[in-house]
């Protein structure tokens, strides 16, 4: 038996992740993790052989998307960084850096910034471009191309109910191949009116409509008859009133106000209150 062959062990798990290849990153999708209520950051990367690859990154605790998935924010305002314990970190800063150690070195750091092997010229462009957001936005990542790799690294997994340290094998993009104009995106476009139908010959003037008030990014997961409910607070309450009574509603189908992150989050602001009043 070879060398290549004692170490290669055919009855041993494998981690079905797509090892040494050239790729674009086609698209970034924030996303709420399947496992709670976590969000990750789902990308889609388009091989040079066809393939399509995804890869699901862990944000850590408390980040959410208010915008389908086009970014995400945290509560504690945008200059929160992601922890370094993160799969979505360490996939930042391999982008930025690349990476020249063995695949086995689960201590293996990133290359220093500067050596060329990495993105980060262009990552810190793209984030001047975002309002010094970049990390928190897919398009930070729409059109990079990188040689992907799988690497052993640290981790931590649950048995039981307890974490312990193990090793886990997770693709990172280990070179910097430059960037190409983003492929075609799946993000759905926002849909378009209907051709107005022709009026009949002797039309009856209909009163005009009422204007529909622009849904406020706070109040897009209620029903529109929870809606209706927080803005007649705001119409016929003070400030403290409305909080109160906001905090105090019963949700259609189920559950309280408390329940919404970007409601509770906006009665914070005056401002929120103010315009739901207008």
């Amino acid at each position: 038996m070879t060398e290549v062959d004692r170490e290669f062990d055919p009855f041993a798990p494998g981690s079905n992740l797509k090892e040494d290849f050239d790729g674009q990153i086609r698209e970034v999708t924030f996303e709420k993790s399947t496992q709670g209520d976590n969000y990750t950051a789902h990308a889609v990367i388009l091989a040079d052989d066809g393939e399509e690859v995804e890869s699901f990154l862990s944000l850590g605790k408390d980040w959410v998307s208010y915008d389908g998935g086009r970014s995400v924010e945290h509560p504690r305002g945008s200059r929160v960084k992601f922890n370094a314990q993160t799969t979505y970190s360490e996939f930042i800063a391999f982008a930025m850096g690349g990476y020249t150690g063995e695949k086995g070195d689960v201590d293996g750091q990133p290359s220093p910034l500067g050596e060329g092997r990495g993105a980060a010229g262009v990552m810190r462009e793209r984030n001047r471009m975002l309002d010094n957001r970049g990390p928190q936005m897919a398009e930070l990542w729409e059109g990079l191309r990188f040689h992907f790799d799988v690497l052993n690294r640290r981790g931590r997994t649950r048995r039981g109910d307890e974490w312990v340290d193990t090793i886990v094998e997770r693709m990172l993009p280990v070179r910097f191949l430059g960037q190409q104009p983003p492929v075609a995106q799946t993000y759905a476009a926002a849909p378009q009116p209907a051709a107005a139908p022709q009026p009949p010959a002797a039309p009856t003037p209909a009163p005009p409509s009422a204007p529909v008030p622009a849904v406020h990014p706070a109040l897009v997961n209620l029903t529109p008859g929870d809606q209706t409910r927080v803005r007649e607070l705001a119409r016929t309450q003070d400030f403290g009133g409305f909080v109160d009574g906001v905090m105090g509603l019963s949700r259609e189908g189920g559950g309280t106000m408390l329940e919404v992150p970007s409601l509770i989050q906006a009665l914070s602001d005056e401002g929120f209150y103010v315009t739901l009043r207008g």
